[in-house]
């Protein structure tokens, strides 16, 4: 038996799909990016539910596009430090947003488990009430003060750090 050699021909650059850029000393690592989204999906009943999804990745924008979800905001996952009853604690910034919401909001009741439904919290009658609560989420973030939260800038296009306007919703401070 002969095996033909082929010579690999060196390919074309492919063209990179534009991202944010993940900027200056706000490399992620490791641990990527805490994102905040808002999604929709059918309950038991087939009736609309919206909810909050807290997860991470690398490229945060990608993969809330990949999982047909609604961006609100990301920040560095990197680990944060809280106290519970004196007693100081360790997490990563997900471990800690969903523990905080999934205490406040409930976890999100399908009748199924969909992938990512460890992640979801809420249950909302509307998209403006998640978008309101995954603000809130943001401002949560903002509070440790320790890390840039990144918001969609309608103006500009652009995902900047900083609390500002999503669209017409106003941020809550």
């Amino acid at each position: 038996m002969s095996f033909k050699v082929i010579h690999a021909v060196p390919r074309r650059e492919r063209p990179r799909r534009e991202r944010p850029s993940y900027q200056d000393d706000y490399e992620c690592g490791s641990r990527g990016y805490c994102y905040v989204t808002v999604g929709v999906d059918l309950d038991k009943n087939l009736d609309t539910v919206y909810f909050v999804k807290i997860g991470k990745g690398q490229y945060p924008v990608d993969r809330c596009n990949q999982q047909r979800l609604k961006l609100i905001g990301y920040a560095n996952n990197k680990a944060t430090h809280y106290f519970i009853n004196f007693i100081r604690h360790s997490s990563t910034l997900e471990s800690y947003l969903l523990m905080k919401a999934q205490g406040t909001y409930g976890t999100t009741l399908l009748g199924y488990a969909p992938a990512g439904y460890t992640e979801m919290v809420g249950s909302f009658s509307s998209a403006e009430k998640a978008v309101i609560v995954a603000q809130e989420m943001l401002d949560e973030i903002e509070t440790l003060k320790d890390r840039k939260v990144f918001r969609w800038v309608e103006n500009t296009n652009s995902w900047e750090p900083g609390n500002f306007y999503l669209g017409s919703l106003e941020c809550s401070t």
